[in-house]
């Protein structure tokens, strides 16, 4: 029913008058029709691009100035360019859109604050891109988008979850975004008449049936990984050096002619060369799945675990929709204010100053160098656009003030653990027993770096994750903690403690867990191991979780995600890391770490 239509005025000229249109408050239908009727002549001289002179080009003034309470707004036929950027303000309870037959070139970034949209029809303009906010209308359950210019869709299409029908024939596109296979409630899809190279147009063009099977065959998170071209490539930059298993060969002796190249792998610039045998992988396995899973993991699962560090589970699921958090979905809020987004938090800071330590001290973990990074790290300036130094560990706080931490930083910390006191209202997740101020998981990040260095030797992997342990927390609890890490990461670069592991095999990652608590709980008192250890590893596993699920357990979300994505990341590799979550990595943290990684690959005599 067309309720407001016979309320547009004309002019003397003959042009439709916006200003003059008298908004009218029907609360039976809450529907503000615009609309122009066409007979079928004047429908194809619409078509064709023809002016006329009673066309609107503009939204009422009038509707711009209030707020109303309009549910339904029709409008084709029209002249309209853009949409007005306050429009979401002035119709906040809009559910069903109707633009269709009008010359809208682009969409305001704004559009995304029409919260409540059911329904959008845009069909037969001229759009060529939709704002990244479009995606945020979680309950769309239909779009038409046909018959404009749309050259791509966003990435994150998928977060539509609602979505049931949508309508994409005739556009410019050349592929559709992968997300789409996570819209399970959709059951039609139309992309005719584009230029589709995945899925292939032909697909695309046998309808719809079809054009859902591709999608859900193929953009499936598993099936994604079957693309070798979908798969990260790490950057590699090496010192002068030539690798070879046989540097007498005559192909390297060709190669250093051919380069002007002399230099090969010595212990002098390979401190932590590996001894042969010492792990099942190949070199290009290790730098894969290692050091660039691992690592690269870890930071991931740090920066996004941002997003529900310190919620509880009920907390998560009010403030987060996704299935797969962003960094872009990260809610502002006074914790979180501390990072940008796509930034790490301490913990990644932690396992940097680890890594400056070591490649300072060719390989050589040392307690003092480490604690001294440390306090250059916590005091800092607010310089060259950094935030300054934060960490919610009550240890470092406290212990980085202390007059000798610098010189002796094993007795200061001692020193906490005799003024140290139960928590109030605090206990340890799995029992009533109190916790204490100086008990918490900071020290991890380090141990997971600390279980890369010399991982063919548990004796003195060991060793230095007790060392950079005590340097932070003295806690029997905090060191058994850090030993398990670091054991459990040198176990998963060699395979062949009592045995080669097989990561994909449940049995055998709980094998190797069970390693690395054994060796573990020799650092607990003798009472109650089994216990205390439980406590202390609890939120450490294997499991193949997305890490998205893993983040929605709130609580210490950062350090579960660098942990578990330390894991994960090992398990994947780097090639298999979202892409997404690796590209929106802050750039000038992300270059400072890939420098980094390349030194520790050459310390290893990884090519």
């Amino acid at each position: 029913m067309n309720v407001f239509s016979k309320h547009t005025g004309v002019n003397k000229m003959g042009n439709s008058d916006s200003h003059q249109f008298i908004p009218v408050w029907d609360p039976e239908h809450k529907i503000l029709d615009l609309d122009r009727i066409v007979n079928h002549q004047e429908f194809c001289n619409h078509i064709k691009g023809s002016s006329f002179d009673n066309t609107l080009t503009e939204l009422p003034n009038s509707l711009l100035e209030e707020i109303s309470l309009y549910e339904t707004l029709l409008a084709r036929f029209q002249s309209f360019t853009d949409i007005p950027s306050v429009l979401p303000l002035h119709l906040p309870h809009l559910s069903y859109l109707d633009l269709s037959y009008n010359k809208l070139v682009k969409l305001p970034d704004s559009f995304g604050l029409f919260f409540h949209l059911r329904v959008v029809l845009l069909n037969n303009n001229r759009l060529e891109h939709l704002p990244p906010s479009f995606t945020s209308l979680l309950k769309l359950e239909k779009v038409d988008l046909s018959v404009n210019k749309l050259l791509s869709l966003p990435k994150d299409f998928g977060n539509l979850k609602q979505l049931k029908k949508l309508n994409l024939n005739q556009n410019l596109l050349t592929y559709l975004p992968k997300s789409l296979s996570k819209c399970l409630q959709l059951k039609l899809i139309l992309a005719r008449d584009n230029f589709c190279q995945n899925p292939p147009q032909e697909i695309c063009d046998e309808g719809s049936g079809r054009l859902l099977m591709f999608i859900r065959e193929n953009f499936s998170q598993d099936s994604e990984q079957k693309h070798p071209n979908e798969e990260n490539l790490f950057h590699r930059v090496r010192s002068n050096q030539i690798y070879s298993p046989n540097i007498e060969s005559a192909h390297v002796k060709y190669m250093q002619i051919q380069t002007e190249t002399s230099n090969v792998p010595s212990p002098v610039k390979t401190p932590l060369l590996m001894p042969c045998n010492s792990s099942v992988f190949s070199f290009d396995e290790l730098k894969d799945k290692i050091i660039g899973g691992l690592i690269y993991g870890a930071f991931i699962g740090d920066a996004l675990g941002v997003a529900t560090d310190f919620l509880s589970p009920d907390e998560c699921q009010f403030y987060y929709e996704a299935d797969l958090l962003t960094y872009s979905d990260i809610i502002a809020d006074k914790h979180r204010s501390h990072w940008k987004k796509g930034v790490w938090t301490s913990n990644g800071d932690l396992m940097l100053i680890m890594l400056d330590s070591i490649i300072q001290w060719a390989g050589v973990v040392d307690e003092l160098d480490f604690a001294q990074k440390l306090l250059a790290w916590k005091h800092r300036n607010d310089t060259n656009d950094d935030l300054p130094a934060y960490t919610t560990s009550a240890t470092i706080n406290d212990v980085t003030e202390l007059p000798d931490y610098s010189s002796n930083p094993h007795a200061a910390v001692e020193q906490l653990l005799v003024y140290d006191k139960p928590l109030l209202n605090g206990h340890d997740g799995t029992s009533n027993k109190p916790i204490t101020k100086y008990l918490d998981y900071a020290s991890l990040p380090c141990a997971i770096i600390l279980g890369i260095l010399h991982f063919h030797n548990l004796h003195e992997v060991v060793l230095n994750s007790i060392r950079i342990c005590r340097s932070l927390h003295a806690h029997p609890k905090c060191i058994a903690a850090n030993v398990s890490i670091s054991c459990l990461v040198a176990l998963t670069l060699t395979h062949l403690q009592q045995g080669k592991y097989d990561l994909n095999c449940t049995s055998d990652r709980n094998a190797m867990i069970n390693a690395a608590k054994s060796i573990a709980l020799e650092y607990l008192p003798q009472s109650n191991k089994d216990e205390e250890f439980h406590m202390c590893f609890q939120h450490q596993t294997l499991d193949r979780q997305t890490l998205t699920h893993i983040l929605m357990q709130g609580g210490h979300a950062t350090i579960n995600g660098c942990a578990a994505g330390a894991f994960l990341g090992s398990l994947s590799g780097f090639k298999k890391l979202p892409r997404e979550l690796i590209e929106e990595l802050n750039p000038g943290s992300k270059q400072l770490l890939n420098f980094r990684i390349n030194t520790l690959l050459d310390m290893m005599a990884i090519p």
